[in-house]
């Protein structure tokens, strides 16, 4: 069973990787050969509207809670981007991280809390015990990956600016705040912080490197909501899956250069004192 099932997952992995007309319009439904993958003995599965969430026995008052979580999470991410609930997510929590690793297709950094397949419709939790005191909670996590699903689902075989994907899923699961903003300040002093163009496109494999590469864009997108006003997100995303190119999107969005929004986002009031924090640190 072990052998068909790194079997089945190594034909899965040739085709899916993680997580990139004038009338707008995000197809309802979208369908895979396989959508479903082949879960370890012993676990079971709970059932949504939405989503529908696999994990071992010993997991079934978490699995329970985030269930109710992402059936109420799903729907609301969705009109916030403007975009389709689209087709039932799939939700595995893992025991261990080397379940963690080996049931996914893909090869997830060490760092990662979880893992997104847009195309396929996955999600790859680990439970709280693995994730460290200090971690985020699992819910906002979980969030955070359904925007991926989400936006992922609507671009269809294009992947979203990373800087987009990132910074709005950060920013619609509440992950950002003082901690971000302390994460960017050390930034200045572990080889400088990204221009918006540097963000675009695949993050730095640096583990510190890419910590700030997500804290950017997240601010980018908190000050892109300031600035313009809750609409500039689904306006950055309807641009985008249409085909626009990054500067295209942000102009439509915004009526602003990339040139122009990078200055006016880093000289901002309030930013500079990031230095004196560095400095301080």
């Amino acid at each position: 069973m072990n052998r068909l099932f790194r079997f089945l997952t190594l034909l899965l992995w040739v085709g899916f990787h993680p997580v990139l007309a004038q009338e707008f319009h995000v197809p309802e439904k979208q369908t895979d050969p396989q959508r479903e993958l082949i879960s370890p003995e012993g676990w079971v599965n709970q059932v949504g509207k939405y989503v529908r969430i696999h994990g071992p026995s010993s997991q079934v008052l978490t699995m329970e809670r985030l269930l109710k979580h992402a059936e109420a999470s799903t729907p609301r991410l969705a009109s916030l981007l403007r975009l389709p609930t689209g087709r039932r997510i799939e939700i595995y929590l893992t025991d261990s991280q080397q379940q963690f690793r080996d049931l996914q297709p893909g090869n997830p950094p060490r760092w990662a809390d979880a893992t997104a397949y847009p195309r396929l419709g996955w999600v790859f939790l680990r439970k709280n015990s693995l994730r460290g005191g200090m971690a985020a909670k699992d819910t906002q996590v979980l969030d955070h990956e359904l925007v991926h699903i989400l936006l992922g689902q609507a671009f269809q075989d294009r992947s979203p600016p990373r800087w987009l994907q990132e910074g709005v899923a950060q920013w619609y699961s509440g992950e950002y705040n003082f901690e971000t903003i302390r994460r960017i300040a050390d930034g200045t002093i572990r080889g400088g912080l990204f221009e918006l163009e540097e963000l675009a496109g695949r993050f730095p494999q640096h583990p510190l490197r890419a910590d700030l590469a997500y804290a950017q864009s997240a601010d980018f997108i908190a000050w892109l909501v300031g600035r313009y006003g809750d609409e500039v997100l689904a306006t950055l995303v309807r641009q985008s899956i249409r085909g626009a190119s990054f500067e295209d999107a942000l102009f439509a969005a915004t009526g602003r250069t990339v040139a122009e929004l990078n200055t006016a986002w880093g000289t901002r009031p309030g930013r500079s004192w990031l230095w004196v924090k560095a400095i301080a640190n």
